[in-house]
């Protein structure tokens, strides 16, 4: 049963994070968020890089996704086969460094429902994807390996490894064997 305590706050961070980029949410602090740089492409939203506001995707940098900020690459294999790229949302009231460690999102307004939240604080290390039909959660205690080259205010940076993660179907509830691969590069 110790196993399965992650997932009610996986849960609650994918609900949070999907009301936090949905096209139509806005509140006080979260002005900056990006509207419709995504809908172009990355050579597109290149050109409004230039002094671009913090959390604004745009030009292609870090993991390969288009970020201003940087991105994070990611492959998820097995019973589940994703990857892709997603840019740093490094909007301050989103993604937050503390206790020497990010809370970082990444996610793009072309497809919303896709989420991935890092723990980078030391021995709290955490890895969270969601698409709206499964959740994968990878930790230390799980067996992955967070090998960050750089982890302070500044930035995040290096690889995450997973052998061996928790995983779902959140529609059927079945149980996913996956594996997780991912590099990222953000920056504020």
């Amino acid at each position: 049963m110790r196993d399965l305590r992650p997932f009610p706050a996986l849960i609650a961070l994918v609900l949070i994070g999907a009301a936090c980029s949905s096209p139509g949410a806005s509140s006080a602090g979260q002005s900056q968020a990006p509207q419709q740089s995504q809908g172009g492409s990355a050579s597109q939203a290149g050109s409004a890089s230039q002094g671009g506001s913090a959390g604004q995707p745009a030009a292609s940098s870090g993991g390969g996704g288009g970020g201003a900020n940087g991105s994070i690459h990611y492959e998820i294999s097995g019973d589940l086969a994703k990857s892709g790229d997603l840019p740093f949302f490094s909007n301050t009231a989103v993604s937050t460094f503390a206790n020497g460690g990010w809370v970082a999102y990444f996610y793009t307004e072309s497809d919303p429902n896709v989420i991935i939240q890092i723990n980078s604080a030391p021995g709290s290390n955490i890895f969270n994807y969601s698409d709206g039909t499964s959740l994968v959660i990878g930790t230390d205690a799980l067996g992955c390996t967070f090998d960050y080259s750089r982890n302070d205010a500044g930035g995040l940076k290096g690889t995450i490894d997973c052998a061996t993660v928790m995983a779902s179907n959140v529609t059927s509830g079945a149980t996913l064997h996956v594996k997780v691969h991912a590099t990222v590069d953000a920056h504020t």
